[in-house]
């Protein structure tokens, strides 16, 4: 019966929509129940992409230190003397000591500039912004030459353009100069960008073409100044145009001239390979003890998901304080994320059959890691000692622990069967889970979960909305009938009545 034909109490004086609603909320307990469980599902879909991203973020790139073989075969190279000479190595540098001593000069650019004030060359009065104030007659056009080691340029200039447009001229010529023009001392000046004598002719770094109206002559350009660094390395006599140089994969920076002699001492750069593995043995125990936490979490039963109604009688605070609860245990015994926790532990203890069979670095105790007792549930521990005892004796072995790349299991490094299990862990999880770009819910286990409840929850629904109905057509009948009843009283009142008065009315 349509709730528009409802007869709610008149003829009972029932509250009869209250009585319906107490007998509704009786039903509803099963919806409510559909409601929480489709909830703790949503909550376990969040918790589990969270923990994908972990796992993504984990997941061990060929760009990473871990896997670059020039990590474990790297040189470092070591100045007693960095006031004066700094050095690195590339990993084909040999290892050694170099000694760079009597250092007399230091690498200069070659410069030319105006010896003094050029004021006499210029017209009365003039204060030299422009060309003609060297008294060349106006709208006059001339031509200069300059030459460098990295080519010749031919400058066309007219009398009317400023002492800045040749600064401007001369910086854009890509012949690798500086120049510059000082208004108040007027004093004008160029300079190479690289040091150093670099033209094998015995002609000037800078050299200058003069012009037919005497400009290049007016700035009184002095001589040249340029030279090369001198130094003696390892008691050979250098000669460098530049302070920053390569020998034998070793880049040398002299800062200093000095007489005294400066010792370089290029070796291992075990330091580096040392920092990958830490790096590399934190994230992995960070992501580890994550997971560790979120699959042994204990599901706490006294809190259950809220429902709306819930909700409605309760402020903010005291929502987020009890879902804190209520959430706990959402990855318990997560099978995704367990079967990945028990590879990971197994790619890191199992042996490593390189193919590097020279080596007796197989186990991951060689190189100082060890997994501690059951408490520490598969977290890795560093033994430094040891590890820097293993990149001393073969830093090659210990890269191929991590990065020998075999056709099985067995022979690849850990950190290969790392990037396999993540891998295949963060594939298992989307499919479980989906993420945040799924299209649609069918798309994920967990998704047409969801759906799955949905479904029920709208088939429950109708039905309560069905049983709702039937209630208040009970009702319904039940007060038609009252006062059906209600009005034969009437009547039987009224007859009665009747006759009471018409006996009293014959005596």
């Amino acid at each position: 019966m349509d709730s528009g034909m409802r007869m709610t109490g008149l003829a009972s004086g029932m509250d009869v929509d209250s009585m319906v609603t107490q007998m509704m909320k009786a039903e509803r307990i099963k919806v409510d129940r559909m409601e929480q469980d489709k909830t703790w599902v949503e909550w376990q879909r969040e918790d589990l992409r969270s923990m994908n991203s972990q796992f993504q973020s984990f997941r061990p790139s060929s760009t990473d230190a871990i896997f670059s073989k020039s990590t474990f075969t790297g040189s470092v190279a070591t100045s007693d003397n960095k006031d004066v000479v700094t050095a690195s190595a590339s990993s084909d540098a040999n290892e050694g000591t170099y000694t760079i001593s009597n250092i007399s000069q230091l690498a200069t650019a070659a410069s030319k500039g105006s010896t003094g004030d050029i004021a006499d060359n210029l017209a009365s009065d003039a204060e030299l912004h422009n060309i003609r104030d060297f008294d060349i007659a106006e709208n006059t056009d001339f031509t200069f030459e300059i030459s460098t080691a990295d080519g010749s340029k031919e400058f066309t200039m007219n009398s009317s353009d400023s002492m800045q447009d040749v600064v401007d001229k001369v910086n854009n010529s890509e012949l690798g100069l500086n120049a510059f023009y000082d208004e108040e001392t007027r004093q004008f000046s160029m300079m190479r960008s690289e040091t150093g004598e670099l033209r094998n002719d015995g002609s000037d770094e800078i050299s200058i073409e003069t012009d037919n109206a005497g400009f290049i002559g007016s700035l009184n350009l002095g001589a040249e100044d340029v030279q090369n660094a001198q130094f003696e390395l390892n008691g050979m006599a250098m000669e460098k145009a530049s302070n920053s140089f390569e020998v034998n994969g070793l880049d040398v920076n002299l800062k200093s001239t000095s007489a005294d002699p400066v010792n370089i001492e290029v070796g291992q750069d075990k330091a580096t390979a040392k920092e990958a593995i830490m790096n590399f043995v934190d994230d992995y125990n960070e992501l580890i003890a994550d997971a560790n936490e979120k699959t042994m979490e204990t599901r706490n039963r006294d809190y259950e998901p809220l429902t709306d109604t819930q909700k409605d009688e309760m402020s903010e605070k005291e929502i987020e304080q009890w879902e804190e609860m209520a959430r706990s245990g959402t990855l318990r015994n997560e099978r995704s994320v367990s079967k990945a926790l028990t590879q990971m532990r197994q790619d890191f203890s199992e042996d490593v059959d390189s193919t590097n069979q020279d080596s007796d670095m197989t186990d991951m105790t060689d190189i100082g890691l060890e997994t501690g007792d059951w408490r520490t549930q598969g977290l890795i521990e560093v033994d430094e000692a040891k590890l820097d005892k293993a990149l001393e004796k073969d830093a090659d072995a210990v890269y191929e622990m991590f990065n020998a790349d075999g056709g099985t299991h067995a022979e690849k490094g850990i950190a290969r069967r790392l990037r396999d299990t993540v891998g295949d862990a963060v594939d298992s999880m989307s499919r479980r889970a989906g993420n945040e770009n799924s299209i649609t819910d069918q798309s994920h286990t967990m998704g047409k979960e969801i759906e799955r409840i949905n479904d029920r929850i709208e088939s429950f629904e109708e039905r309560l909305a069905d049983k709702e109905q039937r209630y208040y057509a009970e009702f319904t009948r039940m007060e038609k009938a009252i006062q059906q009843n209600n009005a034969q009283m009437q009547q039987m009142q009224s007859a009665m009545g009747g006759m009471g008065g018409g006996m009293m009315g014959g005596m």
